[in-house]
């Protein structure tokens, strides 16, 4: 990657990122977003989330982004502590996406629902013959305390790689190391290392807290790909 035109290099985007961060703990606002312009830091995260979460428009994603901005700028504006700005704008801007996804995927259900029924015919022939837990009830809960227990976890590289991991088990989404390196600028050995790291404290935690009896990573599978592995 050599030298671009206009001094716009690698080299010189991740020094901009680094001066944005630096801005940032300073309690410098504006400086933070004009580095953060120069370091074109939210071109890329916009398109990493939108590779995320694909049913979200890519209009939707840019807004999620610009609140994280916005929310960051808030924070910094009132003098709070911020340390690793990159991630902590990944974190922000990656959770609301998660939330406008369930949202629009809770009214698409809706008006499925809706539908006027033939003569209760669907009632019947979708009614299961042994009803039991619903798995995708049990997910989402092991989804959400996994998310709960997030901010325990530690530094804020095994927080960021957390967040992209359970992002990734909402979408239903495989991600290999690559793409975990690609999404938070880390080295494919770190971001390996970190994976490992993530689920060995989210199963201590939850272990700790006497939330499952079985292994977490269990709990988050997507049983459609499972079913699929062992066709």
């Amino acid at each position: 990657m050599g030298s671009e035109k206009g001094g716009d290099s690698e080299h010189d985007r991740a020094a901009a990122l680094k001066e944005a961060g630096r801005a940032a703990s300073a309690g410098d606002p504006l400086g933070m977003l004009s580095a953060l312009h120069r370091s074109r830091y939210l071109d890329g995260l916009v398109r990493r989330l939108g590779a995320t979460w694909q049913y979200l428009s890519q209009d939707d994603v840019y807004d999620c982004v610009a609140r994280a901005v916005d929310q960051t700028y808030v924070k910094v504006a009132a003098g709070d502590q911020v340390i690793a700005l990159p991630g902590l704008l990944y974190r922000i801007a990656s959770r609301r996406c998660s939330d406008l996804n369930r949202d629009q995927a809770r009214r698409r259900h809706s008006e499925v629902d809706e539908l006027p029924e033939p003569d209760g015919m669907l009632d019947v022939l979708s009614a299961p013959a042994n009803p039991g837990p619903d798995p995708d009830a049990l997910r989402r809960e092991a989804l959400k305390r996994a998310r709960e227990m997030v901010p325990l976890l530690g530094e804020a590289n095994i927080q960021m790689v957390a967040t992209y991991l359970l992002d990734a088990v909402e979408a239903r989404r495989e991600v290999s190391d690559e793409d975990i390196a690609s999404a938070t600028g880390l080295t494919k050995n770190t971001a390996g290392r970190l994976r490992r790291r993530v689920f060995e404290r989210l199963e201590k935690r939850a272990r700790e807290a006497g939330l499952w009896e079985v292994d977490l990573e269990d709990a988050l599978a997507d049983p459609e790909a499972e079913m699929e592995e062992s066709e």
